[in-house]
């Protein structure tokens, strides 16, 4: 599928309110298009972003989540990189971050089937939930990122 790769506020020409223009395809290629969903935390705020999001009608809860990955991404590098000489910026990126990670957990349902798949890896493992409240509170002894360290639905282990 191709994508843009660069959908930024610069890159957008508006004409009497409605988009007229995307300029710069030079990062345009072939990927992931939940890249070019970025746009609605770097761009886009409260009534501007829900009606982004009620738009873009191909993009599914999976592709959302992507972009958000993409998004954090982009905005922690640029926090590091920026946060010394240019602070003004790093703190645009970092209200992104805080942003998206917000609707990561406005939209905490999408991350159930994980803690389903813990809770599984546990119950076959015999395991109880370590320390709740403490620290490691909402993970599962036994299982570890990128699989289950028993004979869970994951079985076995290995990395995503």
């Amino acid at each position: 599928m191709w994508f843009h790769g660069d959908i930024a506020g610069g890159n957008l020409l508006v004409r009497d309110g409605k988009l007229a223009a995307v300029l710069d395809f030079g990062t345009s290629g072939v990927g992931d298009p939940a890249c070019d969903l970025v746009i609605a935390w770097t761009l886009f705020c409260g009534e501007s972003r829900t009606a982004f999001r009620r738009t873009m009608t191909s993009a599914d809860p999976a592709m959302w989540a992507r972009a958000r990955g993409w998004a954090l991404w982009k905005a922690l590098i640029s926090i590091v990189e920026l946060r010394a000489d240019r602070p003004g910026p790093a703190a645009e990126h970092a209200r992104v971050a805080a942003e998206v990670i917000a609707d990561a957990r406005a939209t905490a349902s999408l991350w159930e089937p994980a803690a389903a798949a813990e809770r599984a890896c546990a119950q076959s493992a015999g395991l109880r939930r370590a320390r709740p409240g403490g620290p490691g509170s909402g993970r599962w002894p036994g299982c570890r990122r990128g699989g289950c360290g028993g004979s869970g639905p994951r079985g076995g282990g290995g990395s995503r």
